[in-house]
């Protein structure tokens, strides 16, 4: 454990765990009256593969509007942070108005500072759902 520090010590993405980065995004209950402002949206991803996730397959990002209707997809080859960005930018650029919200659920590829930067910059309101709870 001694050998690898002094490279671990240099190392400039070494981030917050999850839990910090949880506390970081608000938590949206079942009730909350943000679904019915017209640009606020779901976002979810979907991956297109057979029983297994096992090899190369097609995931989509889906923003859904809550209240518009508006549905963006962006096809992306894999969940890490890079793609799911190029995602949101691309479903930002793709809805006729200033996106207000952005609510998802407890998954990884949503929990990171790439995508509380890009919610910070563009003043969208990011939350997420309970944790293990599906009625929300």
């Amino acid at each position: 454990d001694r050998y690898p520090a002094p490279s671990r010590a240099e190392d400039p993405l070494r981030g917050k765990p999850a839990t910090k980065l949880r506390t970081a995004i608000s938590i949206r209950k079942a009730g909350d009256d943000v679904e019915a402002e017209p640009r606020f949206f779901q976002a979810d991803t979907a991956a297109h593969c057979k029983p297994t996730l096992k090899g190369e397959f097609a995931r989509n990002v889906n923003g859904t509007g809550t209240s518009a209707g508006w549905v963006v997809t962006t096809a992306i080859r894999n969940t890490v942070r890079v793609h799911i960005r190029a995602a949101f930018d691309a479903f930002a650029e793709q809805v006729p108005f200033a996106v207000s919200g952005i609510d998802h659920d407890n998954r990884s590829e949503f929990i990171n500072h790439d995508l509380i930067g890009w919610a910070g910059q563009r003043e969208v309101f990011f939350t997420r759902a309970r944790p293990d709870k599906k009625d929300d």
